[in-house]
């Protein structure tokens, strides 16, 4: 199932990477908000991003910071987003 691009913004429940050295990119693995059915509930997805977008995400999580990411959604019960902007929300 693939959605229209769409704008989620949310928190950052987990980080996984290869070691520091051999590090291209990173997956997180996000918590946001939709509707379903005229309510508001709580999704997770996980989103692959590039090096120096995971760097920022370890930091944002480490702080508790709200994250948005930009691109396409897929999957039901396994959701993934297809990240084509990633950035940090500042206080």
């Amino acid at each position: 199932m693939q959605k229209d691009e769409g704008t989620y913004i949310g928190r950052i429940k987990q980080l996984s990477s290869d070691k520091l050295a051999n590090r291209k990119h990173g997956t997180i693995t996000l918590v946001y908000l939709d509707k379903y059915r005229g309510k508001y509930k709580g999704y997770s997805a996980q989103v692959k991003l590039f090096v120096d977008d995971y760097n920022d995400a370890i930091d944002a999580h480490r702080y508790g910071k709200y994250v948005k990411v930009v691109g396409f959604l897929s999957g039901t019960t396994r959701k993934k987003i297809e990240c084509k902007e990633f950035s940090v929300f500042d206080d």
